[in-house]
C-alpha cells in the first residue's frame, strides 16, 4: 500500500539544501521562494474542514501533478517544487495545526491527514522520476496515518496506538506497528516497535477534543489537540 512509503509528512515535502541550491544555479528562483512559502505554510486557515480523498478530489490532484511534470520534464526537482506551488494554490494551507504528536532526536510520532499524504506521494514520485500513482492508488490514502519511527536506541517502544474524540474511542482500520531491528553508528543492533497504524478520516472532522494515547514499556505518553485547532486541520 501506498500508505507504508509515507514516514514523515513534513519532511518529505520539504527540499534539502542541495536541491535549493541546484534549483537556485540553474535559474529557477520563483520556483524556489514560491515553494518555501507554500511548504513551510506561512499562509494561515482560520477555519477549515477536513478534506477527504474523493474520486473528484484524486483526479484534481492527479492531474496537477501530470501538468507539473509535463512542464518540467528536464528537471525532476522543479517539478516536483511547482506541482507544490499548484497544490498550495488549489487547497491553500494543508498543514495549519502541528500533527507532530512526538518529535524528539529519540522517537518521531507524526499524524498525517489523506490530504497531506497524497501531496508527499506525488511529490517524491515527481522528484525520483517514479511513475505517477493513478487516482484508484491515491483512493487507498483515504485515512488518518500515525507513523511510529524510532530515531535511537532509547526511544520509548510503542506497543499501541489509541486515539479518541472527546470521551469516544476511535478504532483502527489497520496497524503494522511490529518490531523492527535498528543499527547505530557503531554497528550495534536493537530492536523497536515501528509501523504505521491507519484511522477512518472521520476522526479529525470538526468536533471535540483530540487525544491521542500512546502505550509503551514505560509511562504513557498522552497528547491532546483542542477543538478549536481540530476544526483547523485540511
Amino acid at each position: 500500500m501506498l500508505i507504508g512509503i509515507v514516514t514523515d509528512i513534513h519532511d518529505a515535502v520539504r527540499p534539502s539544501r542541495a536541491t535549493l541550491t541546484a534549483l537556485r544555479q540553474s535559474g529557477v528562483e520563483q520556483v524556489v521562494t514560491l515553494a518555501l512559502a507554500g511548504v513551510l505554510g506561512f499562509a494561515h486557515a482560520a477555519h477549515a474542514e477536513l478534506t477527504i480523498l474523493t474520486p473528484e478530489v484524486a483526479r484534481k490532484i492527479h492531474a496537477l501533478a501530470e501538468a507539473a511534470r509535463e512542464a518540467h520534464l528536464t528537471s525532476p526537482n522543479a517539478a516536483a517544487l511547482a506541482f507544490n506551488i499548484s497544490f498550495n494554490g488549489t487547497f491553500s494551507d494543508v498543514t495549519p495545526v502541528d500533527l507532530h504528536i512526538v518529535n524528539t532526536p529519540a522517537l518521531s510520532v507524526v499524524m498525517g491527514t489523506p490530504l497531506m499524504h497524497a501531496r508527499t506521494v506525488l511529490f517524491s514520485a515527481l522528484q525520483q522520476l517514479l511513475d505517477l500513482p493513478s487516482t484508484d492508488d491515491l483512493l487507498q490514502l483515504n485515512a488518518v496515518v500515525v507513523t511510529v519511527e524510532p530515531r535511537q536506541h532509547d526511544a520509548p517502544n510503542v506497543s499501541r496506538v489509541m486515539l479518541f474524540r472527546g470521551d469516544q474511542q476511535i478504532e483502527p482500520r489497520s496497524s503494522d506497528l511490529a518490531p523492527q531491528l535498528y543499527r547505530n553508528a557503531f554497528g550495534a543492533e536493537f530492536q523497536l516497535n515501528a509501523g504505521v497504524v491507519t484511522f477512518p478520516p472521520e476522526a479529525l472532522q470538526p468536533g471535540p477534543e483530540l487525544r491521542v494515547l500512546l502505550l509503551t514499556s514505560g509511562v504513557p505518553i498522552e497528547w491532546r489537540l483542542p477543538a478549536s485547532d481540530v476544526a483547523r486541520i485540511r
